[in-house]
């Protein structure tokens, strides 16, 4: 969050213009490079996240990507914790296709289903 200060950013990558949101999602993605062991996707009921080793996590509740209503469907976390429940603390929203370009080298491929 700092780093969105000293540059005068918002958090918010929704809102503003597409300069600004362009800025947030290439902090993001830099972040990203080193929390590839903290990514998560929504669940399959879309009430907490299934982060790496499927572990089930929950946004903090004092975050803010927890209080909206609608949320990111794939997450990364700054830390998570692990206390009455699992928690994702300073989590932000990523793309997936952002981890197939920074780390394709950790990514399990599967193929099924052939159609003759």
């Amino acid at each position: 969050m700092g780093i969105l200060r000293e540059q005068k950013l918002r958090n918010n990558t929704s809102f503003g213009d597409a300069k600004e949101a362009v800025k947030v999602s290439s902090i993001h993605r830099a972040v990203l490079a080193g929390l590839v062991s903290s990514v998560a996707k929504t669940d399959k009921e879309g009430t907490g996240y299934i982060a790496t080793r499927n572990r089930a996590v929950t946004i903090f509740p004092g975050s803010v990507l927890a209080k909206k209503k609608r949320r990111p469907e794939w997450i990364m976390a700054q830390e998570i914790i692990e206390t009455s429940r699992t928690f994702a603390r300073s989590v932000g929203p990523i793309e997936p296709r952002w981890i197939e370009e920074l780390v394709p080298h950790l990514l399990k491929r599967t193929y099924g289903n052939p159609r003759f």
